[in-house]
């Protein structure tokens, strides 16, 4: 009989972990141990140890766990659902989670004390001074400017109530613009493609007027108001005035903070939404959620974004795009995000997300693209160009190139060489130890997780220093985590392929943009591809590393520019 390792250290960590997800680096480590000897012991397999049915119990642990949570939203979930900026703080005025606006405009960051961020001293001082108050009522407004020098704001400060932490523990800030301007207006106006006389009512009602009103002012009767209002929330799906007016205040306020955080960068910029979020219901029924960024007529780019790090380019890279022209649409594959998932996999995945692309284009009456694969995501790119060849003007890849060979799992960093060897050695446990890092990551444990994979990676530790990089790594980790890691863990066979064979059939111009200080993918991985594929160009980055699209992002719309001056050519 072959003899297995020990688990009873790995069992132990398998249940810690499903009730404190800061146990996964412990749970990682005790894997680590356990499929080491595993591999040790030559013929023992996975499957033959007692290990599955307690990762099946721990994930069944898991999963329930997160119905429960459902029930009550985490600070995270309360941050990111609040328009403009979001930020949860507990008594002390610790923050316990900010969005990805709140921590561009206020440069507050998680597990950090709100008097740290650029909110004013005074505003600081009078919250902390409520949230003490034995019998404060139960909101607050704070005059304080928080970037938007044009409207008159304040914060609203309100107490949410946690079943695991008790009352008056956690405290919601979001901020009150008292004037929705004319840009704002215009740009909810063309998001659903109402007329401008809708535009018009739409925000009126959002500054709080009624229907007697806006007639009035608008020299109409109240029955074409009352028409217009009617139209208005038929194309917005808005649930009656009462929803319509939050919709248009959400919007707005999300729309004068993405201002905000890019007058920071480029104040002269065209009042575009750099960023816009929406999703296309597919012929299948399916949901296919994507990102914007940039400029609605610019030069279009079909982007597929990495395993981990999601749809998202930095708020800079963002208003960079509308500047210089550039379109960047970024699809949630299926099961990251708010895509639906699919029970396809392997080559048919791939297959199925081209597809998914294709009609995602005819929606939009898009035409010719660059493709452009981050990370993992290459290998997307690389066959949406080979599918869909007449579409294609050029083909970019970022920080990856579909190319693999064993060998180059010895040179991965510990914590996604452990990944590699999950994937290769214990595919049955991948689910499981998968899990339980989304779980982490829902746990708002974000820098534990990336510390893991990044510690050693000094280009990432700098870029991690940036707030509009870190916002973005962020996002991207939640992308990831929605649905339970269950897009990540397709994804694995894939980057763990050697795809560079198909990429010998590509005619575009073909170009990799990598760090010099980048420890995941190094250069084995230009060198193997540019060999299959030779007419491929490289543009190395001087102090790079995996975090080159969000840190060195002028570098990757520069290559962007030379791409697409040799696709013209």
């Amino acid at each position: 009989m072959t003899e297995t390792p020990d688990p009873e250290r790995l069992i132990d960590e398998s249940y810690a972990a499903t009730v404190e997800p800061e146990r996964y680096d412990a749970l990682m480590q005790a894997w680590d141990e356990f499929l080491t000897e595993l591999n040790a012991a030559g013929s023992a397999r996975f499957e033959d140890t007692v290990m599955p049915q307690h990762f099946a119990r721990s994930q069944m642990i898991l999963e329930q766990a997160d119905r429960l949570r459902a029930a009550e939203r985490t600070p995270e979930q309360l941050a990111e659902m609040t328009p403009g900026i979001g930020i949860v703080i507990d008594r002390a005025g610790t923050v316990l989670a900010a969005n990805r606006n709140a921590i561009a405009v206020t440069a507050c960051r998680a597990r950090a004390a709100l008097g740290e961020s650029t909110l004013s001293a005074h505003a600081v001082r009078r919250l902390l001074t409520w949230t003490c108050e034995r019998d404060a009522p139960p909101f607050l407004f704070v005059p304080c400017d928080i970037g938007n020098a044009d409207a008159p704001e304040c914060l609203l400060a309100t107490q949410v109530e946690s079943a695991a932490t008790g009352p008056r523990s956690q405290y919601l800030l979001s901020a009150v613009s008292l004037r929705i301007d004319e840009a704002a207006a215009a740009a909810f106006g063309s998001a659903f493609s109402l007329s401008d006389a809708e535009a018009a009512v739409a925000a009126s009602l959002g500054q709080g007027l009624q229907v007697a009103e806006i007639a009035e002012r608008r020299g109409v009767s109240m029955h074409t108001v009352r028409t217009q209002v009617r139209q208005i929330t038929q194309k917005t799906g808005a649930n009656g005035i009462a929803g319509l007016i939050k919709m248009v205040c959400g919007f707005a306020a999300n729309y004068a903070y993405s201002q905000a955080a890019r007058s920071r960068v480029a104040p002269h910029l065209k009042p575009v939404a750099a960023r816009r979020e929406t999703s296309l219901r597919l012929s299948d029924g399916r949901s296919l959620a994507y990102v914007e960024h940039g400029d609605p007529d610019g030069r279009a780019v079909l982007f597929f974004h990495n395993m981990l790090y999601g749809c998202y380019l930095t708020d800079k890279c963002a208003a960079a795009c509308v500047e210089r022209g550039w379109r960047v649409i970024a699809i949630s594959r299926p099961g990251f995000g708010l895509s639906d998932p699919v029970k396809a996999e392997g080559r048919e995945l791939v297959a199925q997300v081209t597809r998914d692309a294709r009609a995602l284009l005819d929606h939009l009456d898009i035409g010719r693209v660059i493709a452009a694969g981050h990370a993992a995501g290459s290998l997307y790119a690389q066959h949406f160009a080979l599918a869909e060849a007449a579409r294609t003007r050029a083909l970019m890849l970022i920080s990856h190139a579909p190319y693999w060979d064993d060998r180059m799992m010895k040179a991965l960093p510990p914590r996604q060489r452990l990944v590699a060897r999950t994937t290769r050695h214990a595919p049955a446990a991948l689910t499981f130890v998968v899990r339980a890092g989304t779980a982490l990551i829902k746990a708002g444990k974000h820098d534990q997780f990336i510390e893991a994979l990044h510690r050693d990676i000094p280009a990432d530790m700098a870029a991690l220093a940036m707030p509009d990089a870190y916002a973005a790594i962020v996002d991207g980790l939640r992308h990831t985590a929605a649905q339970g890691g269950g897009g990540f863990v397709k994804d694995c066979p894939l980057v763990l392929t050697d795809w560079s064979a198909d990429g010998a059939s590509l005619t575009v111009p073909v170009r990799i943009v990598l760090g010099d200080g980048d420890l995941v993918a190094t250069a084995a991985y230009k060198e193997g591809y540019c060999r299959a594929v030779p007419h491929t160009q490289v543009t190395m980055v001087e102090g790079a590393g995996q975090y080159l699209l969000y840190s060195h992002w002028g570098a990757f719309l520069a290559a962007l520019e030379s791409l697409d001056e040799q696709a013209a050519a």
